[in-house]
């Protein structure tokens, strides 16, 4: 079975890293795998895939008339023959570019569908049209599947959730490893070791809304003071943050280290993690902190519904709520027990719900059942004729 993953977007996050994993770890016995993606530096990870039929493509065929480019990148998708595409996030372009292509069977993850995408009348036209030639739609959480059916109409007959998966050899580490790993991280960040550390990661654009976390740690450290705040990530808004972060008064306080490429190491050294995102999918970084028994405090947006349990595993607050957010942040420094409780919670959910295998093995069930079914209609077709 052939498999070519579609992705329209120049950028690499978390959504792009869900397609690499998916290309990485399926069957390659049962399975030939391509990505067609825009040939833009930002998406030179995915060259690193072995085994992968790489379809870098002109990026300006994924700008501009819809029609146009569409047949040239069908042309693209002719020379794979891919018997499903599977789009990451909605693409018109993508699933009219199948149509066209002849290929067998579309399929779309749709990881944030409470985003308000700005489009015009065209745009609109184009998603609706888009939509109803997809046969099959991938929700990453049950709020998202539930939003999709709402707000775009999606069939919960064609749509399945699919959670994303993390390795979990990466989380396996020793308490004797992850005391090390944690002393030594500390040590090179300058961060003392009786402090308590929270963390929150992610890129420093207005999504993530790092400013009501700022402010949260102005209440927060108005009540502790044996604590450091860690953001990872970068962005647009770094310089902004710096200077809010100086203007509280909270340069002590506060460290902006860049990304991290070994977050699971990183976390070691984290106490509380927290996000204060205005939307999210499925947030990687929130699966990634349960899966190292690190309680999360997070706004209730998209997928951190899903991924964490309000109340076991950590706590959901309503989004722009910097006040509510240092409310819970303070409850888990006050209660040192009930925190560990949760983190610990929330590895056992980990375990049960965000593993790769769990992820591999649907989709490629997905995939098969899809087909299956797609033979079956033939079969029926040729009995009638």
């Amino acid at each position: 079975m052939k498999v070519l993953y579609f992705q329209a977007h120049p950028v690499y996050g978390a959504t792009e890293n869900y397609i690499y994993t998916l290309a990485e770890r399926l069957n390659k016995v049962d399975f030939e795998v391509g990505i067609l993606y825009p040939d833009v530096r930002a998406l030179q990870p995915f060259s690193k895939l072995n085994n992968i039929e790489l379809l870098a493509v002109e990026s300006n065929y994924f700008a501009g008339n819809l029609i146009r480019n569409a047949n040239s990148i069908a042309k693209e998708i002719r020379r794979f023959a891919p018997d499903i595409i599977h789009i990451n996030d909605p693409s018109p372009l993508g699933v009219i570019a199948a149509r066209l292509a002849g290929v067998k069977k579309v399929v779309i993850t749709h990881h944030t569908p409470e985003l308000n995408a700005q489009y015009n009348w065209k745009g609109k036209l184009a998603k609706k049209l888009a939509f109803k030639l997809t046969d099959y739609f991938v929700f990453t959480s049950d709020y998202d599947k539930e939003i999709g059916s709402k707000l775009d109409n999606i069939s919960l007959a064609k749509s399945k959730v699919i959670a994303y998966g993390l390795d979990t050899n990466k989380f396996s580490q020793t308490q004797q490893q992850i005391n090390i790993i944690r002393e030594n991280i500390r040590e090179k960040l300058q961060i003392p070791q009786n402090h308590i550390v929270i963390a929150s990661a992610g890129r420093l654009e207005a999504q993530k809304a790092q400013l009501d976390l700022i402010q949260a740690a102005n209440i927060i450290c108005s009540k502790h003071d044996n604590v450091t705040f860690v953001l990872v990530g970068e962005g647009s808004l770094r310089t902004q943050l710096e200077t809010q972060i100086e203007n509280q008064g909270l340069l002590g306080k506060f460290l902006l280290p860049g990304f991290v490429n070994n977050i699971e190491e990183f976390l070691c050294a984290v106490d509380i993690f927290t996000m204060s995102s205005l939307f999210e999918g499925l947030c990687y970084a929130v699966v990634e902190a349960a899966a190292m028994s690190v309680p999360v405090v997070a706004t209730a947006v998209g997928g951190m519904r899903y991924s964490i349990a309000d109340g076991e595993t950590g706590f959901l607050v309503e989004p722009k709520n910097p006040e509510k957010l240092a409310e819970k942040i303070n409850f888990l420094l006050d209660n040192p027990d009930i925190a560990q409780q949760m983190g610990e919670r929330g590895k056992t959910r980990f375990m049960k719900l965000f593993t790769l295998e769990q992820m591999i093995s649907e989709t490629e069930a997905l995939y098969c059942r899809l087909l299956q079914k797609n033979l079956k209609n033939f079969e029926k077709l040729a009995i009638n004729l």
